[in-house]
C-alpha cells in the first residue's frame, strides 16, 4: 500500500504544470525514483538507502567527496579567468570575463546573466562532474536526497574556487530548462594576486566578447538559428512579425563591452557591497 500512495505522489508531481519548470537532475532524479517503485521494491529500502548515504557524506571531507583530482585543493589567490560559451551557436557566442574565485555560484550565475545578456527570467543549474550545483527549491519540502550517486549542492552557499580550482577544468552552466541554453565554462588562467592589483583587473570584469545574446524564450539553438535565417532573408511578414518580436535594435553580431562592464559594476555593488 505504502508503494502506491509513494507511486500516486510522485504521478502527481510530475504531471503538476510546474514540473517542466525542474531543473533537468531533478526530473531524471524523480523519472528514477518511480522506476525504482514500478519495479516493485519496497520503498523502505530506498529510505535506508538515503539515510545511510547521507551518514556516509556527513564523514566525509571536501578532498574525498570531489574525486581525487582535488586532493591537492586549496584557495585560490588572485582572480580567475573564465570563458563561457553558449554550446551549439554557429557563429560563436562567448564571453571572457574576471571573477573572484571565492564567490558563491549564485553570484556567478548573476555576473554570467550580466555578461551574456541574459534577463534573469528562468531557473538554472551548473553540472561539474555530475555533480549539480542549484538554487535551493523551498516548494516541496519532502527530500528523496541523492540514493542515485548525484550530488546536489546549494548555490547560494557553494564557492567556485572550491570546485574549479585549476586552470583547464570546466563545467556546464544551463539557464532555461525550456530553451536549455547550455554554457561551457572554463577555467583560462588563474591571475596572481601581484598582477591583479591593479585596474585592469577589476572583477567582476568582461574583457572580451563575441556576438549578442540570443532573444529570450526563442526557442534555443534550433530556434535562435530559425530566426537569424529569417532575419537575414527577404523581407517577409514573418519577417516583419519577428523584428517587432525582438525589436528594430536586435543585431546578432553586435555587442557593447563597456555597457556589459558599467553594468557590472552595478551588480558588484548590489551584491558585493
Amino acid at each position: 500500500m505504502i508503494n502506491l500512495l509513494i507511486l500516486k505522489f510522485l504521478e502527481d508531481i510530475k504531471n503538476a504544470k510546474e514540473y517542466s519548470h525542474f531543473p533537468k537532475a531533478d526530473q531524471q532524479r524523480l523519472d528514477e525514483i518511480i522506476q525504482f517503485v514500478e519495479n516493485g521494491k519496497d520503498v523502505t529500502s530506498l529510505f535506508q538507502e538515503v539515510q545511510s548515504n547521507n551518514k556516509q557524506l556527513a564523514q566525509l571531507t571536501l578532498d574525498d567527496l570531489f574525486s581525487d583530482e582535488t586532493e591537492d585543493f586549496e584557495p585560490i589567490e588572485g582572480i580567475m579567468q573564465l570563458k563561457i560559451t553558449l554550446n551549439g551557436a554557429k557563429p560563436p557566442i562567448w564571453r571572457r570575463i574576471l571573477v573572484d574565485p571565492n564567490m558563491t555560484f549564485d553570484e556567478l550565475y548573476n555576473v554570467i546573466q550580466v555578461s551574456m545578456g541574459w534577463t534573469n527570467s528562468h531557473l538554472y543549474n551548473f553540472n561539474y562532474k555530475n555533480i549539480y550545483i542549484e538554487p535551493e527549491n523551498d516548494e516541496f519540502e519532502f527530500d528523496f536526497g541523492s540514493p542515485f550517486g548525484k550530488e546536489i549542492l546549494d548555490a547560494e552557499i557553494t564557492i567556485i574556487g572550491d570546485l574549479l580550482s585549476h586552470e583547464g577544468e570546466s563545467c556546464i552552466y544551463t539557464y532555461d530548462f525550456g530553451d536549455n541554453w547550455e554554457h561551457t565554462i572554463k577555467v583560462e588562467k588563474i591571475i596572481s594576486d601581484e598582477k591583479s592589483e591593479n585596474d585592469e583587473f577589476f572583477v567582476p570584469r568582461c574583457i572580451k566578447a563575441k556576438r549578442a545574446c540570443p532573444p529570450e524564450d526563442c526557442g534555443g539553438i534550433p530556434g535562435l538559428t530559425e530566426l537569424e535565417k529569417v532575419l537575414a532573408g527577404p523581407q517577409t511578414e514573418e519577417q516583419d512579425s519577428l523584428k517587432i518580436w525582438v525589436g528594430e535594435s536586435y543585431d546578432s553580431e553586435k555587442i557593447d563591452l563597456d555597457d556589459i562592464n558599467q553594468n557590472l559594476q552595478k551588480l558588484y555593488k548590489e551584491l558585493f557591497l
